[in-house]
């Protein structure tokens, strides 16, 4: 007999609730879990759910299936209102123009974009059709003032644009792992690298200690999903080593003399400056990249 989903008020309220209790006990964020939901009970039924509504020409049973999908989203509206909403921003990354800390917020952009620095295009975030929006990287640096923004040289231009680049697709693909825990972990670990370089006294040496942590996690990450078990230990070469010898594929070996610390950086026994700091941290996301690739892989084996 086919299972339908209950027309019943309260036995649709039993049916989201204990979706819910799932997925928030698979750590799933607040804002994240109608779609999850969705995709939950698409299995469930086995039905198709539409997550946006449905345009012209989409086929007549996807179309029946939105009121269901809206159904879902109302219930997620009611039940946790504005806690649903979601941060503009996908991450942070610190870089720094002459010897300044600074700091970008990557936006949440979704479609086709292209990101320029410049001190005369416009940031456009409504694209025409057939061609991307346009983002001005200038304009997520926070708090960047108008006069150093139109001093930068042209080398300064550059080299933000691939800052934010390297930052951006580094977030954005880990993003898509969020809800593994050590990814999650590694996430919260680079904004406090960034915290302990703005703070107001900076701690350099907790900052790379924090770089250290995000790396560590990711290459965990990557040996988890390979059904290996990884050591209790703060050595990225041993980390790379149990990693190479479970399947995974990460060349950062040129990346770990940047990042690796000794515990004793954390009360300033090990010295550390700005320089050493931003190193590490710009090479945690160069780590990213690389996990990202093996997360990928071994995500697309599993299907």
């Amino acid at each position: 007999m086919e299972k339908k989903i209950p027309d019943d008020p309260k036995e649709f309220e039993e049916l989201m609730q204990r979706i819910d209790r799932q997925l928030s006990s698979e750590g799933v964020s607040i804002f994240r879990r109608p779609s999850h939901a969705c995709s939950a009970i698409s299995k469930e039924f086995k039905i198709l759910l539409l997550l946006s509504p449905p345009l012209q020409g989409c086929p007549k049973e996807l179309a029946e299936s939105w009121p269901i999908t809206e159904r879902i989203r109302n219930w997620y509206k009611l039940q946790y209102g504005d806690r649903l909403r979601s941060s503009p921003c996908v991450g942070s990354m610190a870089f720094l123009i002459d010897n300044d800390v600074w700091v970008f917020h990557f936006p949440r952009i979704f479609g086709s974009v292209q990101f320029v620095a410049s001190h005369t295009i416009k940031s456009n975030h409504i694209g025409t059709k057939g061609k991307p929006v346009i983002h001005n990287v200038l304009d997520s640096i926070d708090r960047l003032a108008e006069g150093l923004r139109l001093s930068l040289t042209d080398k300064q231009l550059d080299n933000i644009l691939n800052y934010f680049h390297l930052g951006f697709d580094a977030l954005c693909g880990l993003g898509a792992f969020y809800e593994d825990s050590l990814i999650r972990s590694a996430l919260a670990d680079i904004d406090t690298s960034i915290k302990h370089m703005i703070d107001q006294n900076p701690e350099y040496g907790l900052s790379k200690w924090s770089s250290l942590q995000a790396s560590e996690k990711m290459i965990k990450a990557t040996i988890n999903m390979s059904h290996a078990k990884f050591s209790k230990t703060h050595e990225l070469s041993k980390l790379l080593t149990e990693a190479q010898q479970a399947g995974v594929k990460l060349d950062i070996d040129n990346l770990i003399g940047k990042i690796q610390c000794n515990p004793r950086i954390r009360y300033g026994q090990e010295p550390c400056t700005l320089s050493d700091a931003i190193n590490a941290h710009h090479a945690v996301f160069m780590v990213a990249i690389e996990v990202i690739k093996e997360l990928q892989r071994f995500r697309t084996a599993i299907k």
